[in-house]
């Protein structure tokens, strides 16, 4: 059986509000009612007193007199119990009290019946010339029972209105944190059904907004696992890939590379540098597809540390060809590189990437400007083209695998150059300043082994 929290509390709450105002309205109906009948008996006692202690004589209008000031009627009788005077419109003529029994009594006054009506009975004595009278106070039952009802009326007027606000009060009360915490349900649902926006933490600081709160940490947690686990899915897509790409395209490379080197052998010509530079592609396409082969296997291919100055000269080298085919201005600089890196193959691979897409972005009659050089312990590598730049709406997803706005691109340079270089320990940044495209490679320098030389700042340009 469901047993919502709005009525578990509701109900007990509820329930302690009702028996507790019906304990309090019943006790200050009790007091009231205890109330009245003291003042009933007070007011008979006091006229029965002023009464006895008068000295004038009891008259027609005397008797309405107390009447008006008492509520009560009055009678004055003989001996024998005739009437001889009385406040009362239908009076008997003869009144013997030995033969009526009381009623009841209200704190020792007895209540009897005349004339078919009931009333509180009091009773005073005078003498008056050798004579005795006495005096019937009579206070009227109905008269009594309509101030035991105004006195009991008020209490539970006022304890009804009470509870009935308590109560109200419990279920606006009941309802407002069951709809914070239905709340609370309906983006767990939300999560589950894999929406993760976070909802707005309540303006009220308690409990229920620490737990609002803990679910929006959690399911920002989810939206980072389900990312790391679609990234790593498309990793493992990417291994696949390459493992298939790798194999077929080493076999045609070396192919490739083999009927150059025949055709450089039986070519009697002085200049050779094209051929070697296409050489040179080769044996570094084909070490690159041997690393992908053993990395489609779970075997990573160890570093091996190059002078930068070297990679450098290499890389410019493959670049240059490239420029004059695509009619683009290459200018390159370098200071103070005479140092090695960590991971010459990774670097020029990467290197190699930046420069290829700073070509295609900039076009025809457009300039590529490459930069290295040392600054705070760190080499540091500008690649800058003058092209049209990068969308706005790419950008947040420019080092995403399989991302890409090209017709005939993959999507994976930038982001295995990226990843490259942070194995490193350093960082690839992209900016854009005056009409130039910037990526920036920082990379650490071991000192070890290094000639101490003075420190070169890139010429930025305006870059920050």
């Amino acid at each position: 059986m469901r047993w919502p929290i709005r009525n578990q509390i509701l109900i007990p709450f509820a329930l302690i509000q009702v028996v507790a105002m019906v304990i309090l309205t019943s006790l200050s109906a009790w007091i009231s009612l205890q109330s009245v009948e003291k003042q009933v008996s007070s007011r008979l006692t006091h006229v029965t007193q002023i009464v006895e202690q008068a000295w004038y004589p009891l008259t027609s209008q005397v008797l309405t007199q107390l009447k008006s000031l008492t509520e009560a009627e009055l009678l004055v009788i003989d001996s024998s119990g005739a009437v001889l005077e009385s406040t009362m419109a239908n009076s008997p003529g003869q009144i013997s009290l030995d033969a009526q029994t009381p009623i009841s009594t209200i704190e020792g006054l007895p209540l009897i019946e005349i004339a078919g009506d009931r009333y509180f009975l009091g009773r005073a004595m005078r003498s008056q010339k050798n004579s005795v009278r006495e005096v019937l106070i009579l206070y009227p039952e109905n008269q009594w029972a309509m101030a035991r009802q105004r006195a009991v009326l008020l209490p539970v007027a006022c304890g009804s209105l009470i509870l009935l606000l308590m109560l109200l009060t419990s279920l606006w009360i009941a309802r407002r944190f069951s709809r914070r915490v239905l709340a609370v349900q309906q983006h767990v649902n939300r999560i589950s059904s894999g929406q993760f926006q976070p909802v707005p933490d309540s303006t009220i600081n308690d409990e229920l907004r620490d737990l609002s709160h803990d679910v929006n940490q959690m399911a920002a947690a989810l939206e980072e696992s389900i990312r790391q686990i679609r990234e790593n899915e498309r990793m493992a897509t990417l291994h696949q890939l390459a493992g298939g790409l790798a194999h077929n395209l080493r076999n045609a490379l070396t192919g490739a590379r083999m009927a150059v080197q025949l055709h450089q052998r039986s070519c009697d010509s002085d200049d050779q540098e094209s051929i070697q530079v296409a050489l040179t592609q080769l044996r570094r396409t084909e070490e690159q597809i041997r690393s992908l082969l053993r990395l489609s296997h779970g075997k990573l291919t160890p570093a091996r540390p190059a002078p930068l100055n070297q990679v450098l000269e290499e890389v410019t080298a493959l670049i240059e060809p490239l420029c004059r085919h695509h009619q683009v201005t290459f200018e390159f600089e370098q200071q103070n590189c005479e140092y090695e890196v960590s991971d010459g193959e990774g670097i020029a691979a990467a290197l190699l990437n930046l420069l290829t897409n700073a070509i295609e972005a900039t076009g025809s009659q457009g300039v590529v400007q490459f930069q290295a050089g040392r600054n705070n312990g760190c080499c540091c590598i500008l690649v800058r083209d003058n092209g049209s730049g990068i969308a706005p709406e790419s950008l947040p997803h420019l080092f995403t695998p399989f991302v890409t706005t090209k017709i005939e691109g993959v999507g994976i340079g930038l982001p295995v150059a990226k990843q490259t270089i942070e194995e490193l320990g350093g960082t690839l940044t992209m900016n854009r300043v005056a009409n130039w495209t910037e990526f920036q490679v920082r990379i650490p320098i071991a000192e070890s082994g290094n000639k101490p030389s003075q420190q070169v700042l890139l010429q930025e340009q305006g870059s920050r």
